[in-house]
Protein backbone atom coordinates (compact mmCIF):
# COMPACT_ATOMS: atom_id res chain seq x y z
CA UNK A 1 0.00 0.00 0.00
CA UNK A 2 1.32 3.44 -0.93
CA UNK A 3 1.49 6.04 1.77
CA UNK A 4 1.56 9.84 1.68
CA UNK A 5 4.02 11.43 4.13
CA UNK A 6 4.28 15.18 4.62
CA UNK A 7 7.91 16.12 4.12
CA UNK A 8 10.02 18.54 6.13
CA UNK A 9 12.77 20.86 5.01
CA UNK A 10 15.24 18.24 6.31
CA UNK A 11 14.07 15.99 3.45
CA UNK A 12 14.91 18.53 0.75
CA UNK A 13 17.66 16.33 -0.71
CA UNK A 14 15.18 13.47 -1.17
CA UNK A 15 12.72 15.78 -2.91
CA UNK A 16 15.44 17.20 -5.15
CA UNK A 17 16.44 13.62 -5.98
CA UNK A 18 13.00 13.21 -7.56
CA UNK A 19 12.76 16.64 -9.16
CA UNK A 20 15.99 16.34 -11.15
CA UNK A 21 14.81 13.29 -13.12
CA UNK A 22 11.40 14.97 -13.52
CA UNK A 23 13.17 17.92 -15.14
CA UNK A 24 15.08 15.52 -17.40
CA UNK A 25 11.86 13.81 -18.48
CA UNK A 26 10.07 17.09 -19.17
CA UNK A 27 13.02 18.27 -21.26
CA UNK A 28 11.92 21.90 -20.71
CA UNK A 29 14.78 23.16 -18.58
CA UNK A 30 18.33 24.24 -19.23
CA UNK A 31 20.86 22.04 -17.39
CA UNK A 32 21.80 25.03 -15.23
CA UNK A 33 18.23 25.16 -13.87
CA UNK A 34 19.00 22.15 -11.69
CA UNK A 35 21.20 24.39 -9.54
CA UNK A 36 18.09 26.35 -8.51
CA UNK A 37 15.99 23.36 -7.43
CA UNK A 38 17.46 22.84 -3.96
CA UNK A 39 17.25 26.51 -2.85
CA UNK A 40 13.79 26.82 -4.42
CA UNK A 41 12.47 23.79 -2.55
CA UNK A 42 13.92 25.08 0.72
CA UNK A 43 12.30 28.48 0.17
CA UNK A 44 8.96 26.95 -0.81
CA UNK A 45 8.49 25.50 2.68
CA UNK A 46 8.09 29.07 3.96
CA UNK A 47 6.00 30.10 0.94
CA UNK A 48 2.94 28.05 1.88
CA UNK A 49 3.98 24.95 -0.07
CA UNK A 50 3.54 21.55 1.54
CA UNK A 51 5.78 18.84 0.13
CA UNK A 52 4.88 15.16 0.29
CA UNK A 53 6.84 11.99 -0.25
CA UNK A 54 5.21 8.81 -1.51
CA UNK A 55 6.36 5.68 0.31
CA UNK A 56 5.94 2.11 -0.87
CA UNK A 57 5.11 -0.97 1.18
CA UNK A 58 8.67 -1.09 2.54
CA UNK A 59 8.59 2.57 3.61
CA UNK A 60 10.92 3.64 0.80
CA UNK A 61 10.16 6.92 -0.99
CA UNK A 62 9.31 6.49 -4.68
CA UNK A 63 8.02 9.96 -5.56
CA UNK A 64 6.90 13.37 -4.43
CA UNK A 65 4.58 16.30 -5.02
CA UNK A 66 3.60 19.56 -3.41
CA UNK A 67 0.35 21.33 -2.65
CA UNK A 68 0.41 25.10 -2.45
CA UNK A 69 -2.48 27.18 -1.17
CA UNK A 70 -3.59 29.92 -3.52
CA UNK A 71 -6.00 32.75 -2.81
CA UNK A 72 -9.61 31.87 -3.50
CA UNK A 73 -11.60 34.95 -4.48
CA UNK A 74 -15.02 33.32 -4.43
CA UNK A 75 -14.84 31.10 -1.35
CA UNK A 76 -13.42 31.19 2.13
CA UNK A 77 -12.04 27.70 1.59
CA UNK A 78 -8.62 27.31 0.02
CA UNK A 79 -7.68 26.10 -3.44
CA UNK A 80 -4.49 24.05 -3.70
CA UNK A 81 -2.18 23.80 -6.67
CA UNK A 82 -0.69 20.33 -7.18
CA UNK A 83 2.82 20.42 -8.62
CA UNK A 84 6.12 18.59 -8.74
CA UNK A 85 4.34 15.24 -9.08
CA UNK A 86 6.84 12.49 -9.81
CA UNK A 87 6.96 8.69 -9.48
CA UNK A 88 10.07 6.63 -10.07
CA UNK A 89 9.64 4.67 -13.29
CA UNK A 90 9.79 1.45 -11.26
CA UNK A 91 6.56 2.46 -9.49
CA UNK A 92 4.56 3.68 -12.47
CA UNK A 93 1.67 1.78 -14.00
CA UNK A 94 0.82 0.08 -10.69
CA UNK A 95 -2.35 2.08 -9.95
CA UNK A 96 -0.73 3.83 -6.97
CA UNK A 97 -2.06 7.29 -7.82
CA UNK A 98 -5.73 6.69 -6.86
CA UNK A 99 -4.85 5.81 -3.26
CA UNK A 100 -2.33 8.62 -2.96
CA UNK A 101 -4.79 11.08 -4.43
CA UNK A 102 -7.41 10.08 -1.85
CA UNK A 103 -4.81 10.83 0.82
CA UNK A 104 -4.06 14.21 -0.78
CA UNK A 105 -7.79 15.00 -0.86
CA UNK A 106 -8.11 14.14 2.82
CA UNK A 107 -5.15 16.40 3.63
CA UNK A 108 -6.71 19.27 1.64
CA UNK A 109 -10.06 18.86 3.40
CA UNK A 110 -8.31 18.82 6.80
CA UNK A 111 -6.66 22.13 5.84
CA UNK A 112 -9.92 23.87 4.87
CA UNK A 113 -9.52 23.24 1.16
CA UNK A 114 -12.19 22.78 -1.48
CA UNK A 115 -10.23 22.26 -4.69
CA UNK A 116 -7.06 20.80 -6.15
CA UNK A 117 -5.91 21.91 -9.56
CA UNK A 118 -2.86 21.28 -11.70
CA UNK A 119 -1.34 21.79 -15.11
CA UNK A 120 -0.73 18.81 -17.38
CA UNK A 121 1.10 19.04 -20.66
CA UNK A 122 -1.35 18.87 -23.55
CA UNK A 123 0.59 15.95 -25.07
CA UNK A 124 0.62 13.88 -21.86
CA UNK A 125 -2.52 11.86 -22.52
CA UNK A 126 -1.57 9.21 -19.97
CA UNK A 127 -1.54 11.74 -17.13
CA UNK A 128 -4.68 13.41 -18.42
CA UNK A 129 -6.56 10.09 -18.37
CA UNK A 130 -5.21 9.26 -14.90
CA UNK A 131 -6.38 12.57 -13.48
CA UNK A 132 -9.75 12.41 -15.24
CA UNK A 133 -10.37 8.99 -13.65
CA UNK A 134 -9.94 10.68 -10.25
CA UNK A 135 -12.57 13.31 -11.01
CA UNK A 136 -10.48 16.10 -12.49
CA UNK A 137 -12.16 18.11 -15.21
CA UNK A 138 -10.18 19.33 -18.17
CA UNK A 139 -10.63 23.11 -18.18
CA UNK A 140 -8.26 24.00 -21.03
CA UNK A 141 -5.69 21.98 -22.87
CA UNK A 142 -3.44 22.06 -19.79
CA UNK A 143 -5.38 22.87 -16.62
CA UNK A 144 -7.27 20.25 -14.66
CA UNK A 145 -9.29 20.93 -11.54
CA UNK A 146 -11.13 18.80 -9.02
CA UNK A 147 -13.57 20.52 -6.69
CA UNK A 148 -15.07 18.65 -3.75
Amino acid sequence: MSKLVEATVAQTATIVGFLHPLMDELNEFAPSAKEQVEPSVRTSFSDNAHWFLFEDEEGKPFGCCYLQSVHNYWRIQKRFYLGGLYFLSSHRGQKRFPLLYKQLQAWVKEHDGCQIYCHIDEHNRRSQRTFEKEGFILCTNKIHRHTF
